[in-house]
C-alpha cells in the first residue's frame, strides 16, 4: 500500500514497493509499468482523505492543521497547479517558483516508469532555502532529460504508426498496439507537463522584455510533431479508431499549448524562427485544410485562433507613448517599442495584401455558410438555433470563429478589405436575386455575405450606403415569402439591427415597417432576430417616436404572442425586455 510520512519539515508520499504485476490477458507475470504505478495510485486517491484524517489524529493529535499534500487527477501524476496547502481545513493554492516546478518534473521523470521515484516536496524549497540553488540545478537537468524523453516518446509513436499503416493484418501485434496506446498516453502526459513548464515556469516575457529560451526550443518542435501526425488522419479514420481518437487529441493539444506559449509569452513567440513557420502553417490549413482536415473541426478552430491571437496581440502593435531619457540609456518602453516593431515586420512579411484579400474570400465563401447539419438544427429547433448562434462562444464553433477571426482581420486591414467585402456582396446579390426561392449555393452565399456585411458595419459604411442597399435590395428581398428565405430574412434583421447608426431620417420608417413584417414571419427564429434588431432601433438616440407611434399597437401585439410561443428562458426575459424598453 502507499505511505505517507508526514514530518514537522515535510510530507512524503512514497510510491509502492510493486515488483511484478500479473496480466489480466494471460495471466502472466510481468514488470509493472507506468501506468500500474498511476491505477495504484488513483486507488488511493479514494482513501486519500480518510488516510489524512487518520495521520492527524494518530500522529499529530495535538494539531488541528492538515499536513501540506499532493493533489493529481485521475489518470495523472502530481502537477504543479495541483499541489495545494491546507491549512485548517480551508484548501489554498500555493504560489509555486521555477524551482518547485523543476524538482517536482525531475521526480517524475527520473525513472522513465513514471512512478517509481518518490516525490519529495519540502518547505524549505518555497523560501529558497535547504539547498536550493544546487535542487534549481538538479531540476533543469531533470528538465531536459524529460524533453528528451518526450522526444524519444515521439518518434516511438511514429515509428507505431509507420508499422500499423504497413500492416494489413487486424490481429497482428495486437499487443504491440497495447504498448504502443501506453507510450502514446505517456506523451501526452509529458505534453502537458511541458506546457506547465513554460507557462508557469517563467515570467511573463512582456513584463520584463526576457526572452524565455525554451519557447524558441520547444515551440518549432511542436510544430513538427503536428506536421507528423496530420497525415496519418486520414488512414486511421477507419482502420484504427483507437488510435485517430488519439491524433486528434495529440494534434488539437498541441496547437493549444502552441496558443497557450504565444499568449503568455508573446515576445519570445514572435521570433522569426518561431512566428513565421507556426503562423505559416495555421494560415495554409485554414484557407487549404483538404477535404480530411476539413472535418477536423477542433484543430481548424484553434489555428484560426492562434492567428486571430497574433492579429491582436497589443504587443505586436506600435506603442503610441513613449519616455523621455538622456542619450546615455533605453528606456523599458523604448525596448518594447523595438521589440513590437520587429514582431511586427515578421507578422508584416506573413501577410501581404494578396493573401490578406484570399484569406477573407476563404473565411466568407467557405465558413461563413450555412451546412447541412446547420440547417438540420434549425429545422428541428428554431428557437435553441438562434440563441447558439447568438450566445455561442467564437472559440467553442467553427463559424463562430471565423467570424471572430474575420473581425479582427478587417480591423486591421479595413481599408484593404472594405472595397472586397462590398464586391462580394454584389456579387452576391447579382447571382441570387430576390425571386429566388431554392436553397443553391448562391442563396447560401448571399446569407454569407450579408453577414460578413453585418460584423463590420462600423467601417463598411465608408464603402456602402445603407440608404442605397436598402431600397435597392434588402426591402425586396422580405416580399419573398417563401419558407426558404428564412434563411435570407433572418440575416437582413441581423443587418437592420448592426447597422442601427446609419439609418437616417427618412429611411427610419420603412426600416421600422420591415422589423414588423419580419415579426410576423412563420420561422421563429427569424421573428426572435427581428425582436431583438428592433430593441437596437428603440435604444438608439435617434429614435423617431413620431415614425413609431402608430406601429406601437401592433409591435405590442405580436410580442406578446411571441413571449407565448417561445419555451427558453433566455428568450422570454429578453422579449420582456423589449416590452420595457416600449413603455
Amino acid at each position: 500500500m502507499w505511505v505517507v510520512l508526514n514530518c514537522p519539515c515535510e510530507v512524503i508520499i512514497i510510491s509502492p514497493g510493486i515488483k511484478s504485476c500479473v496480466s489480466e490477458r494471460n495471466n502472466s507475470v510481468r514488470k509493472p509499468t507506468w501506468r500500474d504505478y498511476l491505477d495504484c495510485y488513483n486507488r488511493f486517491q479514494e482513501i486519500r482523505a480518510s488516510l489524512f484524517q487518520e495521520i492527524c489524529r494518530t500522529v499529530r493529535p495535538e494539531s488541528t492543521a492538515v499536513p501540506h499534500s499532493l493533489e493529481a487527477n485521475t489518470y495523472t501524476v502530481p502537477l504543479v497547479n495541483q499541489i495545494c496547502d491546507y491549512q485548517n481545513g480551508v484548501q489554498k493554492p500555493l504560489s509555486l517558483s521555477r524551482r518547485w516546478c523543476w524538482h517536482i518534473w525531475l521526480d517524475m521523470v527520473r525513472d522513465k516508469e513514471f512512478g517509481q521515484a518518490d516525490v519529495v516536496i519540502r518547505k524549505g524549497d518555497r523560501s529558497g532555502r535547504s539547498g536550493g540553488g544546487e535542487r534549481e540545478r538538479e531540476g533543469i537537468r531533470g528538465a531536459k532529460i524529460g524533453w528528451h524523453l518526450w522526444q524519444s516518446d515521439l518518434q516511438t509513436i511514429l515509428h507505431g504508426f509507420s508499422l500499423l499503416t504497413q500492416n494489413t493484418s487486424s490481429n497482428a501485434s495486437e499487443l504491440h498496439q497495447d504498448d504502443l496506446y501506453l507510450t502514446c498516453e505517456r506523451w501526452l502526459l509529458c505534453t502537458k507537463i511541458i506546457r506547465q513548464l513554460i507557462i508557469s515556469g517563467f515570467p511573463i516575457d512582456a513584463k520584463l522584455i526576457q526572452e524565455v529560451r525554451p519557447v524558441k526550443e520547444v515551440s518549432p518542435v511542436l510544430l513538427s510533431s503536428i506536421q507528423s501526425f496530420l497525415p496519418y488522419y486520414s488512414t486511421f479514420w477507419v482502420r484504427q479508431p483507437k488510435f485517430w481518437d488519439f491524433l486528434k487529441g495529440a494534434c488539437t493539444k498541441l496547437m493549444k499549448v502552441l496558443v497557450a506559449v504565444q499568449s503568455r509569452h508573446p515576445y519570445s513567440f514572435g521570433d522569426k524562427s518561431v512566428l513565421s513557420p507556426v503562423m505559416d502553417f495555421c494560415l495554409i490549413k485554414i484557407t487549404d485544410p483538404g477535404p480530411d482536415i476539413m472535418s477536423f473541426e477542433q484543430f481548424l478552430i484553434q489555428c484560426m485562433k492562434l492567428v486571430k491571437c497574433v492579429l491582436e496581440c497589443k504587443e505586436y502593435k506600435p506603442s503610441m507613448t513613449g519616455r523621455v531619457t538622456d542619450e546615455s540609456g533605453v528606456s523599458f518602453e523604448q525596448m518594447k517599442k523595438n521589440v513590437s516593431s520587429a514582431v511586427a515586420g515578421v507578422v508584416t512579411s506573413l501577410l501581404p495584401s494578396e493573401r490578406v484579400v484570399f484569406l477573407c474570400n476563404v473565411l466568407i465563401r467557405r465558413y461563413f455558410v450555412l451546412t447541412a447539419t446547420d440547417m438540420e438544427a434549425w429545422y428541428q429547433n428554431p428557437e435553441s438555433f438562434h440563441h447558439e448562434q447568438d450566445s455561442v462562444l467564437w472559440s467553442e464553433k467553427l463559424r463562430p470563429c471565423a467570424e471572430a477571426l474575420y473581425i479582427v482581420l478587417f480591423e486591421n486591414h479595413s481599408q484593404l478589405l472594405g472595397p472586397v467585402v462590398v464586391s462580394i456582396v454584389h456579387e452576391a446579390m447579382n447571382g441570387c436575386p430576390a425571386s429566388v426561392s431554392e436553397i443553391t449555393p448562391g442563396l447560401l452565399l448571399k446569407d454569407a455575405a450579408y453577414g460578413a456585411a453585418a460584423y463590420v458595419y462600423y467601417e463598411l459604411s465608408n464603402y456602402l450606403s445603407f440608404k442605397e442597399w436598402f431600397n435597392g435590395a434588402l426591402a425586396l428581398e422580405l416580399t419573398n415569402d417563401h419558407p426558404n428565405m428564412r434563411i435570407i430574412h433572418r440575416k437582413v434583421a441581423l443587418i437592420l439591427g448592426q447597422w442601427v447608426s446609419e439609418i437616417k431620417d427618412d429611411t427610419r420608417r420603412p426600416v421600422y415597417c420591415a422589423l414588423i413584417k419580419l415579426l410576423q414571419d412563420s420561422d421563429l427564429c427569424v421573428r426572435l432576430a427581428a425582436s431583438r434588431s428592433l430593441c437596437f432601433l428603440i435604444e438608439d438616440a435617434n429614435f423617431s417616436e413620431k415614425d413609431f407611434s402608430d406601429l406601437l399597437p401592433i409591435c405590442w401585439d405580436l410580442c406578446f404572442k411571441l413571449v407565448e410561443e417561445v419555451q427558453e428562458f433566455d428568450s422570454k426575459v429578453k422579449l420582456l425586455m423589449f416590452h420595457h424598453l416600449v413603455l
